[in-house]
This record gives C-alpha cells, sequence and structure tokens, in this order.
C-alpha cells in the first residue's frame, strides 16, 4: 500500500505555509500599486480626452470634482470623491446653462473615487480646463499627485502648452 506517511504531510504543509508568508505581502502590494497605475492612467486617459475635445469643438472643456457625476463639487478633498469631464459653454468651471445647450448634455466622462487612493492638485483651483488651442487652464504648470499612505504615489504634471507627464513620487506617501 502507497501513500504518505504523517511526517511527509506535515513537511508540506510547512513548506507550503512559508510560501504563503512570503508571497501575500508581495501579492497585496501588487495589487495596490496596480490600482495606482489604475487611477493614474484614468486620469491621464481624462486629461487627453478633454485636450483632444477642446480642439476638436473649438470651445473649453474643464475637469472637475464631482460626487454624484453631473454637477462640480468644492472643498477639500474633493478631487478623491470623482470627476466629470465636460464641454463648458458658458460660466467656467460650472455645469451651467439651460435647455439644448446646458453644460449638463455634453458631459464627456465620470470617474468614480479612485481606489482608495487620495488625489490633490498643486493648484487652489476647483476645476481645470483646455483652451481650444489645447493649452492648459489656469496658466502655469499644474501638478495632480495620487497617493496613497506607505506607497509610492504618482505625479501627474500638466504642462501651460497641455503636455501630460508622469512620474513615480520621489518618496512614499505620508
Amino acid at each position: 500500500m502507497k501513500g504518505f506517511t504523517l511526517i511527509e504531510l506535515m513537511v508540506t504543509l510547512i513548506i507550503v505555509a512559508i510560501l504563503a508568508v512570503i508571497a501575500v505581502p508581495s501579492f497585496v502590494e501588487y495589487t495596490t500599486y496596480s490600482k495606482i497605475s489604475a487611477d493614474t492612467n484614468s486620469i491621464v486617459s481624462d486629461l487627453m480626452v478633454a485636450r483632444s475635445e477642446a480642439v476638436k469643438r473649438g470651445m473649453p472643456v474643464t475637469i472637475c470634482p464631482s460626487t454624484d457625476g453631473t454637477t462640480c463639487t468644492t472643498g477639500a478633498g474633493a478631487w478623491s470623491q470623482g470627476r466629470i469631464v465636460f464641454v463648458d459653454r458658458a460660466v467656467r468651471g460650472t455645469v451651467d446653462g439651460t435647455g439644448a445647450t446646458a453644460d449638463s448634455n455634453f458631459i464627456l466622462r465620470t470617474a468614480t473615487a479612485p481606489n482608495g487612493n487620495t488625489l490633490s492638485l498643486s493648484s487652489a483651483n476647483d476645476y481645470l480646463s483646455f483652451n481650444s488651442d489645447g493649452s492648459g487652464y489656469p496658466q502655469g504648470s499644474l501638478t495632480i499627485t495620487l497617493c496613497r499612505t506607505g506607497y509610492f504615489g504618482r505625479t501627474i504634471t500638466l504642462t501651460p502648452a497641455g503636455r501630460i507627464t508622469t512620474v513615480k513620487t520621489p518618496s512614499a506617501c505620508s
């Protein structure tokens, strides 16, 4: 009769347990960095769509924080709640207007809160826009930082000309 002895089974279980102890923290770190990368790619995608739509339509396209996907939200931490991209036909940074030309009819994209990550802008603005020539508003470089405590985040830089670059933060987020 062939089979395993109790000692062989225990040794196998100990080896499996040791491998699990080594692998689980790496897997958790991998999934966290995957979420950071996914959120970064989503933000960059929204920026690229906003810029290209502003040039294509010949009018400003705005990105603002939003909790409901239809209006802009202001205040501390607003950018970490979600965002919308819309054609901004009237008052810059506000979903306004009535009837067929209302900004709410021209919401191009919505995004939900970023996977437990925090999102912050280097500017105090509650929105950012692209002009019809592809340049960014507010004027000057803008930095968007995506972070999760204890992990390296991502910094997205938007130049005045509308160029978008992404780099890893130089140190872990706190």
